[in-house]
């Protein structure tokens, strides 16, 4: 964990540790990224294209997070939105479990009872999925310190 006191070399040497390179595959079979995606995570500097079928990843806590999120059917709006909750976080919460549990606590909300009859239905007109909205979740995990 970097001090206050850092210097920029460490944080380089750090985001070179965390850094590594993905194939075409292991995004798509192995994260479950849908094809379509991958230029809008390249777009919110999540990955970068290396070739034709091999990608850099800086971070992969962010990597994971936005599969995750993909996999609840988060829009690119919505993945965004997350993204800046992310960088808004502080190193302490910007933790992968943190992040997990969030997307968790999200999928929760979003979840549709069954009906007791066993039989999958529709949900209701007015039951529609709510999208995500970082302000909801904000406060527990952007630090709100004021400085001093």
């Amino acid at each position: 964990m970097l001090s206050r006191t850092g210097t920029a070399g460490e944080a380089a040497a750090r985001a070179q540790q965390t850094s590594s390179e993905l194939t075409l595959e292991c995004l798509v079979k192995g994260y479950g990224i849908p094809l379509g995606r991958l230029v809008a995570l390249e777009d919110m500097g999540i990955i970068r294209e290396v070739d034709a079928d091999r990608f850099h990843c800086d971070d992969e806590d962010r990597l994971i997070i936005v599969a995750a999120a993909i996999q609840l059917g988060f829009t690119l709006r919505e993945l965004r939105e997350l993204m800046d909750l992310y960088a808004e976080a502080s190193p302490a919460r910007r933790a992968l479990p943190s992040f997990m549990k969030l997307l968790a606590s999200y999928q929760r909300l979003m979840a549709w009872r069954e009906p007791d009859s066993g039989v999958t239905a529709q949900p209701p007109a007015g039951r529609q999925r709510r999208p995500f909205r970082a302000r909801d979740f904000r406060p527990g995990v952007v630090r709100k310190d004021k400085p001093a």
